[in-house]
């Protein structure tokens, strides 16, 4: 949501987006839903970005805010999501309508399993924000709204180096079973952005469904390199069983 946000940038990103300010890169880095990776015996599911940086929304605070933010931010990566959203409702409640707040307890929320409170503050924050794509491409990829294929093709044919919108496009596809399709998605997310674990984890996945294991398994450990060489909070266990998994086959 990179620093998931380790731009060229964007799930697949050849395009820069620059920091504000000092470096308050994690500015839409927490945005996004998702994260984390569960597998099933034979398959694993997809893993939910954790990051898309689309249109940077500058939502100027004060400087002990900003240092709440930056706090906050440091404790959702090391996977503290308790501090980080005690940290951000703070800033929330001296600025309300603070999107790196906002974004930031929408991704708690998610990680948390609340995904009901990450669809309200994503909608909180198109009410604020009405063009705020990123939001919106949110909202679709939780609620895995089949009709928001339309949408996500529309926000890829204006900002078509965005690897977020790649990855929502994927997951929609694939939960209707169109692997190759999906696989597509994801490897343009991951050529975009080819430093992002999740990227790289959902184009593994999407070989895997199709059968492809030698090729999954080079992106499977891609993946774990890329955690390694990273600041990434993926869960690194259920892929490294996927990897023994699919040696022994």
């Amino acid at each position: 949501m990179t620093d998931p946000r380790r731009i060229p940038e964007t799930k697949g990103d050849g395009f820069e987006i620059r920091p504000r300010r000092n470096k308050l890169h994690f500015l839409s880095a927490a945005l996004a839903c998702f994260v984390g990776v569960s597998f099933t015996i034979v398959h694993p599911v997809l893993a939910e970005p954790v990051s898309g940086p689309i249109k940077v929304i500058r939502t100027e605070v004060d400087d002990s805010q900003e240092n709440r933010l930056h706090a906050a931010y440091r404790a959702y990566q090391a996977g503290n999501t308790g501090a980080a959203r005690a940290g951000y409702a703070e800033v929330l409640q001296a600025y309300p309508d603070n999107r790196d707040a906002m974004l930031g307890l929408a991704a708690c929320a998610f990680v948390e399993g609340d995904v009901k409170s990450a669809v309200s503050m994503y909608r909180r924050i198109l009410r604020a924000f009405p063009q705020d794509v990123l939001s919106r491409a949110a909202l679709i990829g939780l609620q895995e709204d089949r009709q928001g294929e339309a949408v996500i093709r529309e926000f890829l044919s204006k900002q078509p180096d965005e690897p977020y919108l790649h990855v929502v496009l994927g997951r929609l596809q694939a939960a209707q079973a169109r692997w190759p399709e999906a696989r597509r998605a994801f490897s343009y997310a991951h050529r975009i952005d080819p430093a992002n674990p999740v990227y790289a984890v959902n184009l593994a996945i999407s070989l895997d469904r199709m059968g492809q294991r030698e090729e999954a398994l080079e992106y499977y450990r891609v993946t774990l390199k890329l955690v390694e060489q990273g600041d990434s909070n993926l869960d690194i266990r259920p892929v490294i069983r996927r990897i023994l998994a699919l040696r022994q086959q």
